[in-house]
């Protein structure tokens, strides 16, 4: 980091240390909320009638991994932010960049995973070249990790000090260019979600699923990119000639707890899955109790198939600009 004098750079780190202490517990209290929220929801999952759930679901444990992840790289950015002993910076800053590989390379997956049902319908072949791409990533945060790793060794021990300026540069460019990847990667997919929702609007299908699927997959997808855009920000100010202290640690905060407005965003959406799955089975079982009526001769009452289903007017009003709204 480059500063206009000592005092503004000593300042500085007395912000961040402050910053990130705020942020961990945040992040900590946020965390065991996140996670008390998932277990009752897979709770409510596996003592349903309605499909078959397993607790250790691939989604589920990404969604797990993802918080846990989380939570670490605050709890080692924490260690970093008080330690003097360079061995130990150098342990707990790499310790926080393996974790934020983990992060994005788990974000990815678990976007990829999460939109596949949508994105397969609008391109079936996709999953060939994605499956390749996600193998290409991680190796790409692997080879980030590794420099990193060599630069901080660099820069806080005698080892590799010839190196320093050659693994810095390769450890600036590096990350923006995970980043441009992320960013492509999120575009891409929340293409397919648009398009999705164009074909099938006014079409009379039951895909009241996978909309919910497109509508919180164009919402992350957004989040992401606001949320990666705001790391570009706070990589550029802390390399910045003029060091503005405010700047610095506003957009440090949105960098630190981003991840846990998109994790609220995954569980928000998990709720809504399930809340349409029960909306589902109680058409099915209307149906079902209506069939059985009608084969035994007994008079068949008029049943309100829409009444465990939003109305269309409902379906206008609840933010979602459609024109006609998916009948059954």
């Amino acid at each position: 980091m480059n500063a206009t004098n000592t005092t503004s750079l000593d300042e500085w780190f007395i912000e961040y240390a402050n910053v990130e202490l705020q942020d961990l517990w945040i992040t900590v209290s946020v965390s065991i909320l996140q996670l008390l929220i998932l277990g009752a929801l897979i709770r409510i999952e596996i003592t349903s009638n309605i499909g078959r759930k397993t607790i250790f679901s691939t989604l589920n444990v990404l969604l797990f991994v993802m918080i846990i992840s989380n939570l670490l790289i605050m709890v080692f950015s924490q260690l970093y932010s008080v330690c003097y002993d360079p061995v130990w910076i150098v342990i707990y800053i790499s310790l926080s960049y393996l974790f934020s590989g983990v992060l994005e390379s788990v974000i990815l997956i678990y976007s990829w995973i999460r939109g596949f049902p949508v994105i397969q319908l609008v391109f079936p072949r996709c999953q060939v070249y994605m499956n390749g791409f996600l193998v290409l990533f991680v190796i790409l945060e692997i080879v980030q990790f590794v420099f990193l790793l060599l630069q901080q060794i660099a820069m806080y021990t005698s080892l590799l000090n010839d190196q320093l300026d050659m693994l810095t540069y390769i450890s600036t460019v590096i990350p923006v260019a995970v980043n441009v990847v992320v960013i492509l990667f999120d575009a891409f997919v929340a293409g397919f979600y648009v398009r999705y929702l164009r074909s099938v609007r006014g079409n009379d299908l039951d895909v009241e699923k996978l909309e919910i699927l497109a509508y919180y997959g164009i919402a992350s997808c957004i989040f992401l990119e606001i949320w990666l855009s705001g790391i570009v920000i706070y990589n550029y100010f802390v390399i910045s000639p003029t060091l503005n202290v405010l700047k610095l640690s506003v957009s440090l905060r949105f960098y630190d707890l981003g991840p846990l407005a998109f994790m609220f965003l995954q569980l928000a959406m998990k709720w809504a899955l399930r809340n349409e799955e029960v909306r589902r089975d109680s058409r099915k079982r209307i149906r079902i109790e209506s069939a059985k009526m009608a084969s035994s001769g007994q008079p068949v009452m008029t049943l309100n198939l829409e009444a465990s289903r939003p109305s269309k007017e409902k379906r206008q009003s609840s933010g979602f600009k459609q024109s006609d709204s998916i009948k059954e």
